[in-house]
């Protein structure tokens, strides 16, 4: 072979050795950096992996809080399915109280104006029973005063009866004049006392528990103006008081303790309501209560009693002229010798009592007498 060719080949050979470290070194370099970002590759891809099974993960933990949303969101469904059908229910609960309000509300309605009409019947009833009432207690009051009237006719008949056939001695003989007023205080017992004031003049009061008057303290006015209390009952209720011994003692001491605590007075002597004669007492007890039981019950318990022996005749009704109460008070003591007990009412219907009794003061002491207050044993006038 040439030399120059040897030359040439070895010159080649050269260069391709050359060339070929070259490149080698170059494809190493390429295979290093494609070493590198094969490494940085799979980093990359296990980051992604570890990504993406941090994100499946969280996919997954997605998912489960999703069903529980979901199961949630059924649940509260099937809730809402029950409380409106619930609601359902309760409306129409409202609907039938609401209806069932209405018809109470009518049933109320319908009542209330029943119980109006009650209320204007009872009303209507009640003045009705008032009105009976008062009716009642006017007839109770005439009842009382015939009463009265009937007891004290038996009185004069029996006084009658016990004078001699000569008949009665002339009248206005007695020195003394004892004014008895029964059945107050009223309004015209204060007006009898300024009558007695003025006239200088005493008198004896049998009173009763109830005081009609305005004034709460008559009882003790009549008192302070030295005048006497006698009692005769608290009551003076003719039904109960001569129904038993025992009723009537009762309310004797009845009032005597009302007087006690009224004026500090205590009362030694006592009038029965109707006199110691009085028909109405053996009516209602059915026997002489008076003779039999009351009268030594009164004395045993240190009364005195006294009936009268003139009487005015105001009980004869309500309110009787008073022309007639000054003629019945004169006449009478010119039919008795001796000193007199005179009969007058002072409730609150004996406005002509109060009327009367100037005249018949003026009439009395032109005959000649004087007037006194009861006491024991101040004189003998007595039906039984």
């Amino acid at each position: 072979m040439p030399k120059n060719t040897q030359i040439l080949i070895t010159v080649a050979a050269i260069i391709i050795l050359i060339a070929g470290g070259i490149g080698l070194a170059y494809y190493n370099g390429q295979i290093s950096s494609l070493r590198e970002e094969l490494s940085m590759a799979v980093e990359q891809k296990e980051e992604l992996r570890r990504e993406t099974t941090a994100l499946e993960e969280e996919l997954n933990d997605k998912e489960a809080e999703l069903e529980e949303t979901r199961e949630k969101l059924a649940r509260a469904e099937d809730e809402h399915d029950d409380l409106f059908a619930r609601l359902s229910e309760k409306e129409t609960e409202l609907d039938e109280l609401h209806s069932l309000l209405n018809d109470r509300e009518d049933e109320l309605a319908s009542v209330e104006s029943r119980l109006e009409s009650k209320a204007n019947d009872l009303d209507s009833k009640a003045a009705e029973i008032n009105s009976l009432q008062d009716k009642i207690a006017e007839q109770e009051t005439e009842i009382n005063e015939l009463r009265s009237r009937l007891d004290e006719k038996a009185a004069e008949i029996e006084e009658l009866l016990s004078r001699n056939d000569n008949g009665p001695p002339p009248g206005g003989a007695g020195p003394t004049a004892y004014l008895t007023f029964d059945d107050g205080p009223s309004n015209n017992t204060l007006a009898i006392l300024d009558i007695l004031a003025e006239e200088n003049i005493l008198a004896t009061f049998f009173v009763i528990g109830n005081n009609q008057s305005d004034n709460p303290d008559a009882y003790r006015l009549i008192v302070e103006a030295g005048h006497v209390l006698g009692n005769h009952t608290y009551s003076h209720d003719y039904d109960y008081i001569y129904d038993s011994p025992e009723n009537f003692m009762d309310d004797l001491l009845k009032l005597e303790e009302f007087l006690y605590a009224e004026t500090g007075v205590e009362t030694n002597i006592m009038r029965f309501p109707g006199g110691s004669s009085s028909q109405m007492a053996q009516d209602v007890s059915g026997y002489n209560i008076i003779v039999e039981d009351l009268i030594p019950e009164v004395i045993e318990q240190g009364y005195d009693y006294f009936d009268w022996n003139v009487t005015s005749g105001d009980a004869v009704s309500r309110t009787p002229p008073a022309e007639d109460i000054v003629d019945n008070v004169l006449s009478g003591a010119d039919s008795v010798s001796g000193d007199i007990v005179v009969l007058m009412h002072d409730s609150q219907h004996k406005t002509t009592t109060v009327e009367a009794l100037p005249q018949i003061i003026e009439g009395l002491r032109q005959r000649g007498y004087q007037f006194e207050v009861l006491s024991p044993g101040a004189i003998d006038v007595r039906h039984r």
